[in-house]
């Protein structure tokens, strides 16, 4: 009897519209329910990572200050961005109200290195720097070589002004540290000539000889055959520009030079 009722020439199959999909109407669905899959994957994975994030343990200042200065007083700070930034720069706040000593000027360093009051905790250095030589024998020494060390790191995440203090230090340096500074200045002269020249430019005729000697000498061997070529070739360069600061690369070459003569004599 149904039969009869449809339309003339009519397949059975299709005599339901509704029932029926067309090739391009089923990859179209498909196409969405993978899209809403996707989509609920994402953010389960958000959700979930951010639920981890919120569940992770935060570290006690005791911890902090473990990693930070293992012995008390000197720093590490290698490791730092171990923690948070704003756990460290909270245990280390909380640290200095009571600080003396190295252990004042070690958490000074380290809220310098995390850039936390950057300018204000640079002058603390600085004067820290400026009080060593009114400090006994071997203290004094001992003052430098650890404004040395912070100097150096600090210039090496970017502040170029320091070298000018790491000049300063230089007449007062011996021995471990006269081989520590040699070797940073020998390593500025080949990263970063503008810099180390320009800066000397600024002392005295006979600190600009002593320095270069210094940078020539390194930790005391003198500087390998690679070194010498790479900061000869960069002072010529330098001379020949013809600039402000030919004369004061014309006086490091020459005394580079000069030094380089004495350490191959004594080998």
């Amino acid at each position: 009897m149904a039969a009869e009722l449809m339309a003339p020439g009519v397949s059975p199959e299709f005599s339901h519209p509704e029932e029926f999909q067309s090739p391009r109407r089923a990859t179209e669905t498909g196409t969405q329910v993978t899209r809403t899959l996707t989509i609920i994957l994402l953010g389960l994975t958000l959700a979930i990572g951010c639920y981890a994030q919120g569940a992770a343990r935060s570290a006690s200042d005791d911890e902090i200050l473990r990693a930070l200065m293992p012995n008390g007083n000197s720093a590490k700070v290698d490791n730092l961005k171990q923690f948070k930034r704003s756990e460290e720069i909270r245990a280390l706040k909380a640290a200095q109200a009571r600080a003396t000593g190295e252990r004042a000027g070690s958490i000074i360093w380290l809220l310098a290195a995390l850039k936390y009051h950057y300018t204000e905790n640079r002058t603390r250095l600085i004067q820290i720097e400026r009080s060593c030589h009114r400090q006994p024998y071997p203290k004094n020494f001992d003052c430098y070589d650890l404004t040395a060390a912070r100097f150096i790191d600090l210039f090496r995440r970017g502040d170029n002004s320091l070298l000018k203090y790491l000049f300063d230090i230089w007449p007062h340096s011996d021995g471990a540290l006269s081989e520590e500074l040699g070797g940073f200045y020998s390593d500025t002269l080949a990263s970063q000539p503008r810099v180390f020249l320009r800066t000397l430019r600024n002392r005295s005729l006979k600190d600009q000889k002593a320095i270069s000697v210094a940078a020539a000498y390194e930790d005391g061997g003198g500087m390998g055959p690679q070194r010498l070529h790479q900061v000869r070739r960069i002072l010529r360069n330098s001379i020949a520009r013809k600039d402000g600061l030919s004369p004061v690369a014309k006086v490091c070459l020459t005394q580079i030079n000069l030094a380089q003569k004495k350490i191959a004599a004594n080998k």
